[in-house]
């Protein structure tokens, strides 16, 4: 069977108002992983497809972006989108007073000894929490995702037989985003 590309483009985003939980939906592009960015909300692009919109953030007009890389790695095809968040009348959502714990990754040893990259998450609890570990070349070694976090989180990456040297770990929820590099 032969699948034929076309062109990235966004398909009506699923807006839950009980939640404040904006699901982003793509159609096209060319099988390789598709990154989102809302600009005013998060910090980067993410795999996660997930936002949380707080009321305050609801009555603003948003700009979605999404990317893919090029099957030759040459760049990235793009699509974005103006979305207004719909009204919800009568509908609870989170305020900008809502405490956000703030999200601590630590990587238990360095460098790391053998295969395994072991992690400590905190500040994602109750949403989906997404690793990605990559060299510094870009490499994709390995990615997981929890789809609904504990307080805190302890998961194991392995690394293959060719890891060796500096890593990037990014962490990601809809809200949150952090960074770390790595010895390996």
């Amino acid at each position: 069977m032969v699948v034929k590309e076309a062109p990235l483009q966004f398909a009506s985003p699923v807006f839950n108002c009980a939640t404040g939980q904006l699901t982003l939906r793509t159609t096209g592009g060319n099988g390789q992983p598709v990154e989102y960015q809302i600009p005013t909300l998060s910090q980067g692009w993410t795999t996660t497809n997930q936002f949380l919109i707080t009321a305050k953030q609801a009555k603003k007009g948003l700009k979605l972006n999404a990317r893919q890389r090029r099957g030759s790695d040459m760049g990235f095809d793009k699509a974005d989108l103006d979305y207004d968040v719909p009204s919800c009348p009568g509908a609870r959502m989170a305020t900008e007073t809502e405490p956000v714990s703030e999200l601590t990754v630590s990587v238990l040893g360095n460098p790391v000894e053998g295969k395994t990259v072991i992690v400590e998450i905190r500040g994602a609890e109750g949403f989906p929490l997404h690793m990605q570990l990559t060299d510094i070349t870009g490499r994709l070694i390995t990615e997981q995702t929890i789809e609904r976090a504990a307080s805190v989180e302890i998961p194991r990456l392995l690394l293959d037989d060719r890891t060796s040297g500096m890593l990037l770990l990014q962490v990601n929820t809809p809200l949150k985003s952090k960074s770390l590099f790595k010895n390996a």
